[in-house]
């Protein structure tokens, strides 16, 4: 089953908040927080694998936050979700280089197939799509 867990579901929230902002203008995971009215040491731990797969980059200072580095539509939900979770797969053996049983699977190749379709999906879904912009 395809399920969105919280980690991406927030992640995507805040990557559309940060969408909406004026040129130069960044926004705080504080801020954020308590508009949102979404624990604040979760969302940093979230912006923080954002910002380590480049998805957003941060500025210090007093008036620091995140701004995204591309184009909100130019970001997939795959992103987003590898970013967050680490690799897509729908199941271990789909994450890893190859089944633990080593080719002596039944169904390991339905797998693979069903986990290629899926994250071609993943990939087509633009993080604007989640957007109200």
């Amino acid at each position: 089953m395809l399920k969105i867990s919280k980690q991406v579901d927030y992640a995507l929230q805040f990557l559309a908040a940060v969408s909406q902002l004026k040129t130069g203008d960044c926004l705080s995971v504080n801020r954020f927080a308590q508009e949102s009215r979404l624990s604040f040491l979760f969302l940093q731990k979230i912006v923080r694998q954002l910002k380590q797969d480049g998805l957003v980059a941060s500025l210090h200072g007093p008036r620091g936050g995140y701004q995204l580095t591309k184009p909100l539509p130019a970001i997939s939900l795959l992103e987003v979700i590898e970013a967050v979770e680490g690799k897509y797969g729908i199941t271990a053996c789909t994450r890893s280089k190859g089944c633990s049983k080593g080719g002596r699977c039944a169904v390991e190749h339905k797998f693979k197939d069903l986990n290629r379709t899926i994250t071609r999906q993943l990939e087509a879904v633009s993080v604007a799509d989640f957007s109200s912009i």
